[in-house]
């Protein structure tokens, strides 16, 4: 099993912040909940020095992105957001947000077949 670094309390909320809404809530850029995505990808498998191989993180990435697009239909916020539809609150996008952790879930899953 994968255990993610320890990081001073907070640190992820903080570093994930401007994420939200594609990227600083311009709707135009990459998913929110798939970014997060891919960000736990670097925290579980992320090279750890400068010039480090990154080839596993890479591919669990792109297999995450790639299993996203086909649930979803797409990547970007905006097209997601129309996909979704009409929402009370950020309801469907918390759900998007678990959909693609076991989205992630299985992507791991598959590198390690």
């Amino acid at each position: 099993m994968l255990t993610p670094p320890r990081l001073p309390g907070g640190l992820l909320p903080r570093i994930a912040t401007c994420f939200g809404g594609g990227v600083g809530r311009c709707k135009e850029e990459l998913c929110g909940a798939l970014s997060g995505g891919i960000m736990a990808v670097g925290c579980l498998l992320g090279r750890t020095a400068p010039g480090g191989s990154w080839d596993q993180a890479a591919a669990v990435a792109a297999d995450l992105r790639s299993r996203f697009a086909a649930q979803n239909g797409a990547t970007s916020c905006g097209r997601i957001l129309e996909l979704l539809g009409p929402q009370e609150g950020m309801d469907k996008r918390r759900l998007l947000t678990g959909r693609v952790a076991g989205l992630l879930c299985e992507s791991l899953a598959a590198a390690e077949a």
